[in-house]
């Protein structure tokens, strides 16, 4: 067990950002809502899923909606604390303990914010390991942990609640009633015990985020990727300059591509991108793939850039980082790899 406190919230923004692989949203506006709770109702117990009771209620809290809205119209702690008051009163039970569904981006700091705020400790680990656009894209679906039953609600007090076999399925009529009320919706689902949750999340989540936000911290100052990379087993793919964004916003997700010309007269590299970057090409060739995170950094200040933020005449580093080894085992492909996302490629091995 740690505690956590607003004194780390920074250097964990900078970690989550990393691991948003170009999604996940802004950390600011999230962060604050976090820091505000801290700051209002104490620290928050870090626990691993196996130091609580095996037969505790775990729950996951994520927020669906678009970076777009959510930067304008952050989620209260009020609203975290009545979604998950309304999952208790749905399965009749006491949520003990909530885990991140997602790392990357603003997600990470509302799992952490309703802790705070309804005194519950926040699990060391989550379903992703990074970002990714749907609920259902977790190592919990993969392991065959029900999303649902799924609590969501908006600022105004309206609450909804599914009950569904496929967390496919979920994941698309949870996105359909956040477009109805607002696109900033407060989620609660994958309810588990613990023990389940220890066999099918990904640990150390909150740990490594504050680990590599401290790294990527050092990288900068340094201005190499290598303290990061050097950690993880990660690859640079090139620098270039962005000769062309091909980019559309469909259901609030930006989708496209990045056009670079490598320094060096390496070729060219297109990075694939829906709401994060998630296939890169140089010359035809195939060297990165969803689920290891593919960022692309600003080369003069090494900042992980948003899909939204790319623009022509940028200079730019693109690198991958392997993604959790719990995503290697059957079922991954179909679920997150490439073709989940309607690319007819083969995944690309560990970074």
């Amino acid at each position: 067990m740690w505690t956590l406190g607003v004194e780390a919230l920074a250097q964990m923004a900078l970690g989550s950002r990393l691991f948003g692989g170009g999604g996940g949203g802004d950390t600011l506006g999230a962060r604050l809502v976090a820091h505000q709770a801290l700051e209002d109702c104490g620290q928050v117990r870090v626990l691993r899923p196996d130091e609580l009771d095996p037969d505790a209620l775990v729950a996951g809290v994520v927020v669906i909606g678009t970076p777009t809205v959510l930067v304008e119209k952050l989620p209260s702690t009020d609203q975290l604390a009545a979604v998950v008051r309304a999952e208790e009163a749905r399965l009749g039970q006491k949520i003990e303990a909530l885990i991140p569904v997602v790392i990357g981006g603003m997600e990470l700091f509302y799992p952490i914010a309703a802790a705070a705020a309804l005194h519950l400790p926040c699990l060391d680990a989550d379903g992703m390991g990074r970002t990714l656009p749907v609920i259902s894209m977790t190592t919990f679906t993969l392991a065959g942990v029900n999303v649902a039953p799924l609590c969501s609600a908006d600022a105004k007090g309206n609450v909804i609640s599914l009950d569904t076999a496929d967390n496919r399925l979920a994941g698309a009529i949870a996105r359909l009633s956040a477009m109805t009320l607002g696109m900033a919706n407060a989620c609660v689902c994958y309810p588990m015990s613990a023990a389940t949750a220890c066999q099918v999340s990904i640990p150390g989540s909150l740990t490594r985020c504050l680990e590599f936000g401290g790294l990527l911290a050092q990288a900068q100052a340094q201005g190499t990727l290598e303290p990061v990379l050097g950690a993880c087993g990660g690859r640079e793919l090139g620098d270039g300059v962005v000769i062309a964004v091909d980019r559309k916003t469909t259901f609030g997700f930006p989708k496209g591509s990045v056009t670079l010309e490598l320094f060096g007269g390496q070729g060219t590299m297109r990075v694939e991108m829906q709401n994060e970057f998630l296939v890169a090409i140089v010359d035809g060739e195939v060297v990165a793939t969803v689920p290891d995170l593919i960022s692309i950094f600003d080369i003069n200040d090494l900042e992980p850039l948003y899909t939204d933020e790319i623009q022509e005449g940028q200079r730019v580093r693109v690198a991958v980082m392997p993604c959790a080894p719990q995503w290697r085992q059957p079922g991954m492909a179909d679920l997150v790899g490439p073709a989940a996302f309607g690319y007819h490629v083969d995944p690309v091995g560990q970074a």
